[in-house]
């Protein structure tokens, strides 16, 4: 990073996420800019940045230098302190990060200047409350009542129209505050002002490695296996480094590599693809896409293994390289030339919502005839609940990444497949029925899958097939390994869901009804998202015995990759 990265070049991205912004912003930084005609000027980062995050810098100007200037009054205590909060303790981008500064009288400890700076509560830039830098002078730090007011203005900002902040507004306003309480205290500490604090207000709160206990129970004599803890069969290999993955299997005489040519659109028709500048490459052998194959669809039929007319999500195969490196293939592949006409995208299912798109499936599940529509709300019997639910997908991220090496045969042109894949009967019966030979004719291996957790199901099938065409094409081995930026862009992941649910409880606790619309994000391919659906909603009551229960669910059809299986219990 040092080789790459620049404190200018944080400066002037403005990402409103940055750890270094509101650091420079409370401290009142100044920035030297360099002129083309070799002047410089000064300008203060607070007014440095548009509203719409760039930065006021003309293209023939440079950022020169940053100067902090700490006080210097000997009758003065300055103070500074950050913090920040992300999703993991390190390594990640901020949910909200602050940035605290109080100018104290030495004796009296009265505030002389308070200055608050946030990154990551609006949408679009770091933010500097302003207002606040003044607006307790001369009174004393420590004091209950200023404390209060500070919380209750950082909130008045925080709810202003100025600030724009478009997800998890609640708990960030929460997260800022309590980043406030804890700066309070950890000042009034620093300054002896405080005799008895709660080490939450005040400290880190480290969190120990987690242990377990296995309880194995009595030896059963009579039974070796009940009272005997067994490890898993392949543990030991895996732990020590000794498993072999597809892609320990060593190189093949005369093997060649994969590079994916992936659409640069999330929503667009393809007016013409040109490999041209590609094949010209020394050691480039061939282009793959659509008129290729005989057969361009795979899995249930419904989506293609290259976008042949049109493309639907931002990183759709449309061919793909096959040369003799894996780095030449990738390089090669970024050099064929693929023309679009833009359409409309739809990503997120309130999108989807708007505009109607959903795939021809409609799932429901009733008990009773409950409906919300005709019970009284207002009667004095029970209470009434409703609501909504988001849960947001997830990769897979099993430890090895979609992969296939195919061998072509000399006798009866047959092709040996190894795959990581979960669907080793339809990986057969697609390459099979693509490459247009007898099922006996290809042999399908499996090593291990690094853990697939649903992943390798369908998504590793346009692997497979890719991988033994080409080889079947040029009579060599080949082999494709997907990097895991490649792998995250193609093979989608866990669906998001949406629930909008209603809830009727007794005065005496009980619930008398349960009704909820169910949505998830399917991606651009039903793929195994209905069956998803179904599962979802069979398991929707959980162990209740719900009296009145009326669910019903429908998946959203946007531009994005097709999401896949695996689902867990979420509205219960």
């Amino acid at each position: 990073m040092r080789n790459f990265s620049t404190i200018g070049g944080n400066i002037l991205l403005g990402s409103n996420v940055s750890d270094l912004i509101p650091i420079l912003l409370s401290l009142n930084a100044s920035l030297t800019v360099l002129m083309k005609n070799g002047q410089t000027k000064s300008v203060l980062l607070r007014d440095f940045y548009l509203n719409n995050q760039k930065a006021k810098l003309d293209d023939n100007e440079i950022l020169l230098n940053i100067k902090i200037s700490f006080d210097s009054d000997e009758n003065s205590i300055e103070l500074i302190k950050y913090f920040k909060q992300s999703k993991r303790k390190e390594n990640d981008y901020s949910i909200l990060n602050t940035c605290f500064r109080v100018l104290l009288d030495k004796t009296s400890f009265n505030i002389k200047e308070f200055d608050l700076s946030l990154g990551g509560i609006d949408s679009s830039y770091a933010v500097y409350l302003k207002s606040l830098n003044k607006k307790y002078e001369d009174r004393k730090w420590g004091d209950e009542n200023v404390f209060n007011q500070i919380q209750q203005d950082i909130l008045d900002e925080l709810n202003s129209n100025a600030i724009k902040i478009e997800s998890d507004s609640v708990y960030k306003k929460t997260l800022a505050l309590s980043f406030f309480t804890r700066f309070w205290h950890q000042i009034k500490k620093q300054l002896n002002l405080i005799d008895n604090y709660s080490n939450s207000d005040v400290e880190e709160l480290e969190r120990n490695l987690s242990s377990g206990k296995q309880e194995i129970g009595d030896l059963n004599e009579n039974d070796p296996h009940i009272g005997n803890p067994y490890p898993h069969l392949a543990s030991l290999k895996q732990t020590t480094g000794t498993a072999s993955y597809l892609d320990d299997i060593p190189k093949q005489h005369n093997e060649l590599q994969i590079g994916f040519v992936l659409s640069r659109q999330p929503h667009a028709l393809i007016k013409n693809i040109d490999p041209t500048r590609a094949l010209a490459i020394k050691g480039v052998h061939d282009f793959l896409c659509h008129k290729d194959l005989k057969h361009n669809h795979f899995g249930f039929g419904n989506e293609e293994i290259f976008a042949s007319e049109k493309v639907n999500f931002y990183g759709q195969i449309i061919g793909v390289i096959v040369a003799e490196t894996k780095s030449l293939a990738r390089y090669a592949a970024s050099l064929v030339e693929v023309e679009y006409e833009p359409l409309k995208p739809i990503f997120t299912i309130q999108e989807a919502i708007e505009n109607n798109s959903f795939f021809n499936y409609e799932q429901k599940f009733q008990k009773s005839q409950f409906n919300t529509s005709n019970l009284d709300y207002n009667s004095e019997k029970f209470k009434y609940f409703e609501g909504k639910l988001a849960i947001g997908g997830q990769k897979h991220f099993y430890m090895e990444t979609q992969c296939c090496l195919a061998i072509p045969k000399r006798e009866d042109n047959e092709i040996e497949v190894f795959s990581s894949t979960q669907n080793l009967k339809d990986t057969q019966n697609d390459i099979a029925r693509v490459l247009e030979l007898p099922c006996n004719r290809v042999l399908c291996r499996v090593k291990r899958m690094g853990g697939a957790f649903g992943g390798k199901e369908t998504r590793s099938l346009p692997i497979a097939i890719i991988t033994a065409a080409a080889a079947q094409k040029l009579n060599k081995p080949v082999r494709c390994v997907l990097d895991r930026d490649i792998d995250s862009l193609t093979t989608g992941g866990n669906h998001p869901f949406l629930g909008y649910y209603k809830v009727i409880v007794s005065n005496d606790g009980f619930i008398e009804a349960y009704d909820l619309d169910a949505i998830s994000n399917g991606g651009f391919s039903e793929d195994s998202s209905l069956y998803i659906m179904s599962t979802c909603l069979a398991q929707a009551d959980n162990i209740y015995n719900f009296k009145n229960f009326n669910v019903r669910g429908r998946v959203a059809k946007t531009n994005l990759c097709s999401n896949t299986a695996l689902v867990l219990n979420i509205f219960v």
